[in-house]
């Protein structure tokens, strides 16, 4: 439930935080990926004089406490603090307080009152509010003020800080997750999900299901659960977790069957996964690449972009593209929301790797394990690319790092085999 980029004093010492580091080979485009994300440049040596990726540096990268849920007690006692991987807007902070004392041991969730701090237009003054929240979507929030019963709306924008209560199954899922037990994880959240009356944490929950799923590699499912997400919330906080296929690959009957059934409705994001689901299939790619094209002049920015880079995606398996069009692509992904652009990073390093600009392509595909790591198969397979680019490159150390990265991070991914056949 975490958003944004929030940068905490405890990010030595955090029990969540990553052990090891990865280390980049890349130029200004990955150094500016990694400043926007919060990174640290370690033990890092300036580029040429010339930007661009062809004076390369190496940076030893180590992620920070952001995106962080804070978990306290009853008393207001630190417990832990546990990550959750959100790229998102403003960055907006989720305090959970878990009631663990015997004098309230039959209730999950403390019943106290919400609070909201925003930021006022035009002013670098700030405003609490404490109240109930009565809906929190991609859009807006709203608070019943506690003191004089006023409901409050704020734009997403205007959001700091968003304080409520969890149940202990929600924080225990969440720390399930990040320490990659997402089986765990799942039967947590679900159980929060069954005791949880408001709506807007219930869809919050959702949403991290949906990470379980594509932690586990179980991309039919979250995609059912996406479709799910935002039939309730089109603009939801969560878009990023839309699970488009982003590399060639075969389905199976059963995942056919349902994105047929998804590419027949009424609901854009149901349409598009089918589409992009039954993109590869040649029995039903005409259908996939109409449904595509009509959805690139849709409404949704989103939706648009999201639907031309799918095309462009097609295109690479069959065709090599021109510079000239990469080029266009790269600017593309600038003008999109910050939290989809992680599978167009990676159609973008494909991009790059068949016009052999192998520095560029690592920098493309470096930009998905760094910053979208939700994605956790989409993730391991672009760390997976940036070594194959950076050893044609003739950067073979960095290459092994990388694939060390792989084995490390992701392990439990198909594609820590090939990365440890390399070492």
């Amino acid at each position: 439930m975490s958003r944004g980029n929030l940068h905490s004093n405890v990010r030595r010492n955090s029990p969540g935080a990553n052990a090891g580091s990865l280390e980049v080979t890349a130029g200004h485009a990955v150094r500016n990926v990694l400043r926007r994300s919060g990174y640290f440049l370690l033990e890092g040596r300036r580029p040429g004089a010339a930007p661009g990726l062809k004076n390369p540096a190496q940076w030893d990268l180590r992620p920070p406490i952001s995106r962080t849920l804070a978990v306290r007690s009853a008393a207001f006692l630190p417990l832990w603090t546990c990550w959750t991987d959100l790229p998102s807007k403003p960055a907006v902070l989720v305090l959970a307080v878990l009631l663990l004392t015997e004098a309230f041991g039959a209730s999950d969730r403390l019943c106290a009152e919400d609070t909201v701090v925003v930021q006022l237009p035009n002013s670098r003054a700030r405003q609490t509010v404490r109240g109930t929240i009565v809906e929190y979507s991609g859009s807006r929030l709203r608070i019943r003020s506690a003191v004089s019963n006023k409901v409050f709306v704020f734009t997403d924008d205007q959001l700091v800080d968003v304080e409520t209560a969890l149940t202990r199954s929600h924080i225990q899922g969440t720390a399930a997750l990040r320490s990659g037990d997402a089986l765990s994880a799942e039967s947590l959240f679900q159980a929060a999900l069954a005791s949880e009356s408001r709506a807007w944490v219930q869809r919050d929950l959702l949403a991290m299901l949906i990470r379980c799923d594509l932690r586990r590699g179980r991309r039919a499912s979250a995609a059912e659960r996406f479709i799910q997400l935002t039939k309730d919330d089109p603009n939801t906080r969560h878009f990023g977790l839309i699970p488009l296929i982003w590399q060639h690959r075969t389905i199976d009957a059963g995942w056919s069957r349902s994105a047929r059934v998804w590419l027949a409705s009424r609901q854009l994001e149901a349409r598009i996964l089918g589409a992009s689901f039954l993109l590869d299939d040649p029995g039903t790619q005409t259908l996939a690449v109409a449904e595509l094209r009509e959805l690139a002049t849709c409404g949704r920015a989103q939706l648009q972009h999201l639907a031309r880079v799918q095309l462009w995606r097609l295109k690479l398996r069959d065709h090599e593209p021109h510079r000239a069009e990469a080029s266009g692509l790269a600017k593309r992904i600038e003008l999109m929301s910050p939290a989809i652009r992680g599978g167009p990073w990676f159609v973008l390093g494909r991009a790059w790797s068949q016009l052999d600009e192998h520095d560029r392509a690592a920098a493309a595909y470096l930009q998905v394990p760094i910053v979208y790591s939700d994605d956790h198969h989409l993730a391991a397979r672009a760390c997976l690319e940036a070594a194959h680019a950076l050893q044609a490159a003739g950067r073979d150390h960095q290459a092994e790092r990388i694939s060390a990265e792989i084995t490390r991070r992701f392990g439990d991914t198909p594609f820590a085999g090939e990365a440890r056949n390399r070492l």
